[in-house]
């Protein structure tokens, strides 16, 4: 059993393009469920009962000003740029894949601080409507927010409500 899995390289694909040695840094999103108290008359404490999902965010930092990357800020409502970040993680000497897939748009690019002699940095990021994890060619997670889909592991949890509204 391995200690821990070290990631050796990642890319970076959007709308077609690719980005593998501009890539510097990758925040996926976080997958959280939004929850409410409930305390019945009868109970002794809160419960949680959740309501469904928090929003999906996820950030990246690219090393250079590009004009197709960049060019996707402030789409037409409706429009939306498909991304996939690549990584490579390294556990015990076997490589395994990850893949983050999103579908949404640029909420933010922030150029941050330009400095003589230094690389660019630049921070975009994006609003999901779809998000797709794949560890080791499995999907983990997909979630489709206007499809109302949530697989986890290949189970749809929100299949039956989906059902029930048509």
């Amino acid at each position: 059993m391995s200690l821990a899995q070290a990631l050796r390289a990642m890319s970076l694909f959007a709308d077609g393009n690719r980005y593998v040695n501009e890539i510097t840094e990758f925040s996926p999103p976080k997958i959280a469920l939004q929850t409410e108290d409930y305390r019945g008359g009868g109970m002794d404490a809160p419960i949680e009962l959740e309501t469904g999902m928090e929003k999906l965010e996820a950030s990246f930092k690219v090393s250079r000003f590009d004009k197709d990357l960049l060019r996707h800020f402030g789409l037409a409502p409706g429009k939306q740029i498909t991304v996939s970040v690549r990584g490579a993680y390294q556990d015990d000497g076997k490589v395994i894949p990850v893949v983050h897939n999103m579908t949404g748009t640029w909420k933010e690019i922030d150029q941050g601080t330009a400095k003589s002699g230094s690389l660019a940095e630049i921070s975009i990021s994006i609003s999901m409507k779809r998000y797709t994890l794949t560890i080791d060619g499995d999907e983990a997670i997909h979630v489709d927010i206007e499809a109302l889909t949530r697989r986890i592991n290949g189970e749809d949890v929100l299949s039956d409500v989906a059902r029930i509204i048509g």
